[in-house]
Formats: structure tokens, C-alpha cells, sequence
């Protein structure tokens, strides 16, 4: 009896060190190049910002998800350990547009206590990888007191769990928006971008904006609704699933090309409304793959999914499409 509780407590003792949280370090290379480091092991980020079908999303070869709440991240976080998929958590700032008064020091500290509380509760996490502070905060915002409840938010990590590096995700790289993170926000370690057609000049427009470190790509993939052409009464046309698949493998070349982009996160992995009920999904509603999940299958290397996706390359209503000469 004694000899089967000393095994079962070594048992334990041997789990509970394969659970420890990684450690994770930004490396300066040569020249402006930067790699994340876990443990030791160079790492790219190779995945999609979602909260569920995370088993397809491994099947697939992905090693990282992105949330932009601590409450997506705690419903997936055990799943996400027994599949070793990292995490990126996101920690949601409420938005100016959304009613958010930073000038209200009793809702800065609110906003600053909540989060700083969520660190402490899923620091120790073996699947956390990073933090994701805020997500484009400056959207229809003029309050600038917004980029100092982040940078209370990343100090605290900085202090508080050095193991895992601190982001700010932006939408694409305005030369003003990077101007504020530089200026109000020292601790945040990494800039986040969400970029879809703008993806092909993001990295032009970072070195133009002046932003001196590594970045990661926290959203991409097709044109969004407010990239592409509009019908006559106003409608924005979606592209239909193999344009969708083709922008995706056009692009995606584009997150290895720069030495200071540390991967990408395509999105929407799993189904949501945005636009359309299909303009972002990556998965109908049913966890069945679109044709752009084979594509990032190749680029992610996993193993290649059968049947493939259905293509659908043209919708037409009397041999017409939406816009004259749409191909």
C-alpha cells in the first residue's frame, strides 16, 4: 500500500513538471530580424483567432490560437493544453465607441484591477504563449487615456509574469496609432496587427510608422467588406470561397517575409456574423472546412484533409454577376 501512494505521489510530481507554464523570450537577430523563443526552441506562430473546432485546427498543423477575452480563453485553455496548442490571450479593453469613459478614474482602475486579476489567474497556464492587451482600442476614439490603462495592464505582466511577452493588437499600422503605443505604452513588447488586403504594404507601412520591434499579423486573410467593390444600391461584394482560398495563399508568403514578423493568425476560425454569416468564416456553422482551411493546411503542414473542401468559383442570376465584368 505504501509502495503503490509513493508511486502514485511521484506520478503526480511528474505531471505537475510537464504542466509548468514555458517560458517565452523575443531574440534580436541580425539586422532588424526578431524570433520568439519557447524554452529555448525558436517558434513561429502558425494559426487562426477563434474559440472552438480546436482539434481540426491542430489536424491542420496549427500551433496557435488567438482570443480577444479572457472569457473566450477560459473556455478553451484546458483544451488547448491536452492538444499542446499555444495561446495567445487576449484581454479585452473596452472601447471608447462602446460607452468606455478612461477619464472616470474609478473605471480605469476597474478596467486595470480586472485584468491584471486574469493575468494572475492564467499565467501558470502551460498553453499561454503571450498576451494580447486591447484589440484596435483607437477605433472611433479621440480619449488617448485608453493607451495608459494598456500600458498599466503590460507593466503589470512585465512585472508579474516576465515568462510570457506583452502585445498591443492594432488595426493594419496607422502612422498615428503606432506614434501612441510608442509614446504611452513602453512596456508593450510586441505590435499586433489585423490586416487583410493591407497586408501586401504592411510591412511598409510599419517601417514608415517608425515602430522599431518585432510584430505579429493577430488577423488575416480575405478582403474585408471594407476592401472590396459595392453594388449599384450599395452592397458589398463578397468574394465568392475559391477567391477567398486564392487571397489566402497569395498572402500568406508574406508573414515569412519579413525578419521581423513573428507569424500569423488567420481569421475567423470557427462562425461568426460579421458582414455576412460567411464573409470571414473559416468553418460553416456545422465545423465543416471552407477551401481556404486546405490551403493554410499546406502552408501549416498538416496532413492534407479528405474530401477536400467543395470549390465554389462563380455565383451568377441570369448569366449576370453582381458587378459588370466580376470574375
Amino acid at each position: 500500500m505504501q509502495h503503490r501512494l509513493s508511486q502514485f505521489l511521484c506520478s503526480l510530481l511528474l505531471l505537475a513538471g510537464l504542466a509548468q507554464a514555458a517560458t517565452v523570450t523575443l531574440e534580436k537577430g541580425p539586422g532588424d530580424s526578431y524570433r520568439l523563443l519557447e524554452n529555448g526552441t525558436p517558434l513561429v506562430v502558425r494559426g487562426a483567432g477563434g474559440e472552438s473546432r480546436l482539434g481540426l485546427l491542430k489536424r491542420s498543423g496549427a500551433n496557435a490560437i488567438r482570443t480577444w477575452g479572457t472569457d473566450q480563453t477560459d473556455a478553451i485553455i484546458a483544451e488547448a493544453e491536452s492538444l499542446e496548442l499555444r495561446v495567445i490571450a487576449g484581454l479585452w479593453i473596452d472601447h471608447e465607441r462602446s460607452g468606455a469613459d478612461y477619464n472616470d478614474p474609478k473605471r480605469f482602475a476597474e478596467e486595470v484591477e480586472k485584468h491584471c486579476r486574469a493575468v494572475d489567474r492564467l499565467k501558470s497556464s502551460p498553453a499561454l504563449l503571450l498576451w494580447g492587451v486591447g484589440n484596435e482600442v483607437e477605433t472611433q476614439s479621440t480619449n488617448p487615456r485608453v493607451w495608459d490603462v494598456i500600458e498599466a495592464v503590460a507593466a503589470y505582466i512585465r512585472r508579474t509574469d516576465p515568462a510570457h511577452p506583452v502585445m498591443v493588437v492594432t488595426a493594419h499600422a496607422p502612422r498615428d496609432v503606432v506614434a501612441l503605443v510608442m509614446k504611452h505604452c513602453p512596456s508593450v513588447q510586441i505590435l499586433g496587427c489585423n490586416s487583410y488586403r493591407g497586408l501586401e504594404a504592411l510591412s511598409r507601412d510599419l517601417r514608415a510608422s517608425g515602430w522599431p520591434g518585432p510584430y505579429l499579423v493577430t488577423e488575416w486573410g480575405n478582403d474585408g467588406a471594407w476592401e472590396v467593390d459595392k453594388t449599384s444600391w450599395g452592397a458589398e461584394v463578397e468574394p465568392y470561397s475559391s477567391a477567398k482560398a486564392a487571397q489566402f495563399a497569395r498572402r500568406h508568403p508574406l508573414l515569412a517575409a519579413d525578419p521581423r514578423c513573428l507569424g500569423g493568425l488567420a481569421f475567423f476560425w470557427g462562425q461568426k456574423q460579421e458582414a455576412t454569416e460567411t464573409w470571414f468564416n473559416l468553418l460553416t456553422d456545422q465545423g465543416r472546412r471552407t477551401e481556404a482551411v486546405d490551403v493554410l493546411t499546406g502552408f501549416w503542414g498538416g496532413r492534407p484533409h479528405s474530401p477536400a473542401a467543395p470549390a465554389i468559383a462563380d455565383l451568377r442570376l441570369n448569366n449576370q454577376g453582381p458587378l459588370p465584368g466580376l470574375r
